[in-house]
């Protein structure tokens, strides 16, 4: 039998996932630095994320940001790339 779920149940699926993961199992960052300005970006291969950065359109700070938000979509997009891929290769077009 084949389950299926929607979209909003996968990213709900992912972002608690993610949720319980321990801070020991997460990657650290390959460095830490500060901006003239103070603001902090971490480094994560050759991608610099500012923390403290997410705001509300009235300028009140998001705690957390929408940092797992954005991973989750990001992997839902990945398994559709992958499936997308996969079925170039199938139809001998690789």
């Amino acid at each position: 039998m084949t389950s299926t779920i929607t979209l909003r149940e996968a990213r709900i699926a992912i972002e608690t996932i993610l949720a319980g993961l321990p801070d020991t199992a997460l990657p650290k960052p390959d460095k830490v630095e500060a901006d003239p300005d103070g603001t902090v970006i971490a480094w994560f291969g050759g991608h610099g994320y500012h923390l403290g950065s997410a705001r509300r359109g009235d300028g009140e700070r998001i705690p957390g940001g929408t940092y797992r938000e954005t991973g989750a979509w990001d992997a839902v997009v990945g398994e559709a790339v992958r499936r997308l891929d996969l079925a170039h290769e199938t139809a001998g077009d690789a």
